[in-house]
């Protein structure tokens, strides 16, 4: 029987994948997105197929959109979608100036987006510049609104420029935008900005930079207090708080407190070894300092059985 053209206009029409029809697949995705700290089984499965999902949804709420392809970045980041982060770049750019998107946080998060592909191409200085622009842009924002996104945003910036300022060594203005990042977030608990992943990351960060300027008691006050978010929220058995015993160990072996030492690296292999993939960096990192920790007390055979898991490359005492 032929369809009469009104009946298949309407039903064209009621069957379009548009955002608002599609809403429930819709933030079942943006869920599993906005959660990247958390690990999946097959993340090229979802990647594919949320990448399919953008190309074909028609855009009938521009600015939802425009959130979801923002959370989206760092998600391809973290899994090495390299080759869709150009493309999903150049979308979020043109859903800001197809529809009129302009907000300071919507142009500073752009820039800050487009620093780390340069960063990918080894453009460090320009990279700089445009996440310096974003904290221009973010710092008067922040002058007149105090919100969650707007203070995380900020914080994040700083975070970012110091995490540029370590990969050019140096570590004192890594430190200055480190600690500018940490103080922000503390600054305004009653925004639930503390007990984030985030603040996690810029508390490792400020660690690390305080250990490569051998200020260790800052290091070992900053990593008592992520040691006791981690603990409280997460337990002994996450990978983060596998970082945070890790951490200690360094601090350990850099003092000669051997038996501490050996106590708390071996306790982050541990955990290292059951969170993440056999080959993971952290495995590899932890091992090189227990194979330095074993040289350093003469303990050869202990030694020599750490000397194998580790690639020749990064065999070295510390």
């Amino acid at each position: 029987m032929k369809r009469l053209p009104l009946i298949q206009e309407i039903t064209e029409k009621e069957t379009q994948p548009t955002i608002s029809s599609c809403r429930t697949l819709w933030n079942y995705f943006h869920a599993i997105i906005l959660v990247h700290g958390l690990d999946v089984s097959r993340p090229s499965v979802i990647i594919n197929a949320i990448d399919s999902m953008i190309n074909h949804i028609i855009v009938d709420d521009a600015e939802e959109y425009l959130h979801f392809l923002q959370h989206l970045f760092p998600y391809f980041e973290k899994y090495k979608a390299d080759e869709q982060l150009q493309k999903l770049l150049e979308r979020i750019e043109y859903i800001m100036n197809e529809f009129h998107i302009a907000a300071p946080c919507d142009r500073a998060l752009l820039l800050d987006y487009k620093a780390e592909l340069l960063l990918e191409d080894n453009n460090a200085e320009k990279a700089l510049k445009k996440r310096k622009r974003a904290i221009e842009i973010m710092e008067k924002e922040y002058a007149q609104t105090i919100d969650q996104r707007t203070v995380s945003l900020l914080s994040n910036l700083y975070n970012n420029v110091g995490t540029i300022y370590t990969s050019l060594y140096k570590k004192d203005d890594a430190a200055a935008y480190f600690e500018k990042a940490f103080l922000i977030r503390i600054k305004h608990k009653e925004l639930d900005l503390v007990e984030t992943h985030d603040l996690l990351q810029q508390m490792m960060n400020l660690t690390n930079v305080r250990l490569a300027q051998n200020r260790t008691d800052e290091a070992e006050n900053i990593l008592a207090h992520y040691e006791m978010i981690v603990t409280e929220k997460l337990g002994t058995d996450s990978l983060d708080y596998g970082i945070c015993i890790l951490i200690r160990g360094i601090i350990a072996l850099k003092q000669c407190r051997y038996s501490e030492a050996e106590h708390f690296l071996l306790g982050a292999e541990h955990i290292f070894q059951h969170t993440m993939p056999q080959s993971n960096d952290y495995l590899k990192s932890v091992r090189q300092y227990i194979y330095a920790l074993y040289m350093k007390q003469g303990k050869h055979s202990l030694a020599d059985s750490y000397k194998s898991k580790i690639p020749k490359e990064q065999i070295t005492s510390k």
